[in-house]
């Protein structure tokens, strides 16, 4: 499995906003930031837009893109996702 890191800005939290983010969350996944997620799955990135890009419209952004490494301070919950899905990187 990959770790890959979505990024998104969405318009209002309507019905496409939630559906997109339903979907992020139908993967192993954690919120970053408002607005970036991480995701554990065997899809590539290529495939993961696929996916997403009925949820978002012609002004919103959407990017997909494979991590391998991570550092960083935040939420504890986030860094011990992120630990164990990049196996064993360390968060400072």
């Amino acid at each position: 499995m990959q770790t890959l890191l979505i990024t998104c800005k969405a318009g209002k939290l309507g019905r496409k906003r939630q559906r997109l983010i339903a979907e992020i969350y139908s993967y192993s996944a954690t919120m970053l930031t408002s607005s970036v997620y991480a995701i554990r799955t065997d899809s590539t990135p290529k495939e993961i837009f696929k996916r997403l890009r009925p949820f978002i419209e012609y002004d919103d952004i959407l990017y997909v893109v494979k991590i391998d490494e991570t550092v960083g301070h935040g939420d504890s919950d986030v860094n011990k996702w992120l630990d164990v899905s990049l196996n064993g990187g360390t968060l400072h």
